[in-house]
């Protein structure tokens, strides 16, 4: 039994699901330290830029820009979370093929 499971593990087609979820998980990965970029790091220089040259008024434009930071950081949000659902579920298509499980219908819809 053993055997076998070594077997499905080290096929080409085995190999590829685990490279394209790791790929995956990079990207999502990317896009996570992306959104948390422009979440907190693009934010917080803003603040202190109002701080260091306070003859000038940065109030609306900090807004504004927090005003997309917010919208953009929903839409990462979504396409962050199908990134790690589309990896998990190839994940779960190597695991049942490899150990011969059954698929989870109540775990990956």
């Amino acid at each position: 039994m053993n055997h076998r499971i070594i077997e499905r593990e080290n096929e080409t087609s085995s190999l590829e699901k685990l490279a394209a979820q790791r790929q995956i998980y990079s990207v999502a990965k990317v896009f996570f330290i992306l959104q948390t970029s422009i979440s907190v790091l693009l934010l917080v220089l803003l603040s202190f830029t109002q701080l260091i040259i306070p003859k000038y008024d940065f109030t609306l434009i900090i807004a504004t820009i927090s005003l997309f930071a917010v919208v953009i950081d929903y839409y990462l949000d979504i396409y962050i979370n199908s990134l790690k659902e589309k990896a998990a579920k190839i994940q779960e298509y190597f695991d049942t093929y490899v150990f011969q499980l059954n698929w989870n219908n109540i775990l990956c819809l």
